[in-house]
């Protein structure tokens, strides 16, 4: 998540997650999770060098979008996005849903860098400000 001030930058939220040294995964999930332990190997790897790997490329990251803007960042997101054009479901207390879920194809992410949903009926995409993202198996 993030906001601008006119043109400047005010404020950025990012929230990732990690998968550093499991071994095993439950069911589902073990059929895709992975985690850096297991792509090393086995050899356990240090999460202090991987937060310090990860903080590394934010610091790039808010870098180019200070001197190019956010537009950038966005067609990066745009060419990396994995998901684009499949159905998922966005877990948030704010949904127009009353159960806290919002349901649609992944349709990109909008000039604000709110994640875009195609909402069956709905006449414009649904921009998603915050929530877990989870994709139809």
């Amino acid at each position: 998540e993030m906001e601008l001030a006119g043109s400047e930058l005010a404020w950025v939220s990012l929230g990732i997650g990690i998968n550093v040294n499991h071994e095993t995964f439950p069911a589902p999930l073990d059929e895709t999770a992975a985690s850096l332990k297991q792509l090393a190997g086995g050899e356990e790897v240090s999460r202090a060098v991987v937060a310090a790997a990860v903080l590394d490329r934010v610091e790039n990251v808010y870098a180019c979008m200070e001197h190019g803007g956010f537009a950038p960042i966005r067609e990066r997101w745009m060419a990396l996005a994995l998901g684009l054009g499949e159905v998922a479901c966005v877990r948030d207390d704010g949904a127009p849903d009353p159960a806290g879920e919002t349901t649609g194809i992944v349709r990109g992410m909008d000039d604000d860098g709110h994640l875009l949903l195609e909402v069956p009926g709905a006449e414009a995409f649904h921009a998603v400000y915050a929530g877990d993202l989870v994709f139809e198996v």
